[in-house]
């Protein structure tokens, strides 16, 4: 037997979008009042602009008919991608400056 899949709109999830919108920009603002010479500012850039590309390929491919799994992308990605931005920046910082 085939199990039916649960399938969502992109369109459902706005709220989810404007939670991470307003994340996002709290983040940014914080990370530009650090004095690290925008260290921290540019992980967090990298890490919004890999989470803004995944959105719109997800929403380019499968607009109408979203997984499960593409739901807690758009949810939570944005963690992801900020900590996968952070431990790139960490393994060329010691690759690169050894």
């Amino acid at each position: 037997m085939t199990e039916a899949k649960q399938t969502f709109r992109l369109s459902e999830l706005q709220s989810a979008l404007g939670w991470v919108v307003l994340v996002q920009v709290v983040i940014l603002m914080l990370t530009a009042l650090l004095l690290d010479g925008g260290y921290c500012g540019r992980i967090c850039g990298c890490a919004m602009g890999g989470y803004w590309l995944m959105l719109g390929w997800l929403a380019l491919r499968r607009r109408n008919a979203l997984t499960a799994t593409d739901a807690v992308l758009i949810r939570y990605g944005f963690i992801i991608w900020l900590m996968i931005a952070f431990l790139v920046e960490m393994t060329l910082e010691y690759f690169l400056h050894v």
